[in-house]
């Protein structure tokens, strides 16, 4: 079970690595399209929509990453109050409530929309370049499966300290 949470942590790990570059890409593609605009007169239809699509991948994969570094909103205020025994008995039970229910829809109903989008041939309508869709949709599938599975990863973690009192 160890080596299965370290392998979790470490696949969300080397993700959220990797999409430093990507950030670095959009600032580049972003600093292109402005100094093409705004110096140069010469915008671009490329650049913009580029950075939009990129940051679609960079949020939806960074999810498993953010929740392995603890980083999106909690209760602090509630849970700074109970024992680290009971924050991890609160965290399984909100786990079990809220997010495998929720992470189960959203990886369910995205892979329908990420087939439906390859099968269909689907593009992105809004933009003149209509570039396809399929893979933005499949990204984001992923970036939900990587947050369940990290989900899952924590829910192992508290469930140990629950029981036994000690951290994996």
């Amino acid at each position: 079970m160890r080596r299965a949470i370290r392998v979790i942590d470490q696949v969300n790990g080397k993700v959220g690595m990797a999409l430093r570059w990507l950030a670095l890409g959009m600032i580049l593609a972003t600093t292109y399209e402005v100094i093409a605009r705004y110096f140069f007169n010469a915008p671009t239809v490329w650049a913009h929509q580029t950075v939009i699509l990129l940051g679609g991948v960079f949020v939806s994969l960074s999810w498993g990453w953010v929740h392995l570094h603890q980083g999106h909103v909690n209760m602090d205020i509630l849970l700074k109050r109970l024992s680290p025994r009971g924050q991890a008995i609160t965290n399984m039970v909100c786990s079990l409530l809220f997010f495998f229910p929720l992470l189960g829809l959203m990886i369910y109903l995205s892979s329908q929309f990420m087939v439906e989008s390859w099968v269909m041939h689907e593009t992105w309508i809004v933009s003149i370049w209509r570039p396809p869709m399929g893979p933005s949709r499949t990204i984001l599938m992923l970036g939900f499966t990587l947050f369940f599975f990290q989900g899952v990863a924590q829910f192992v973690r508290d469930a140990h300290f629950a029981i036994r009192g000690e951290k994996i």
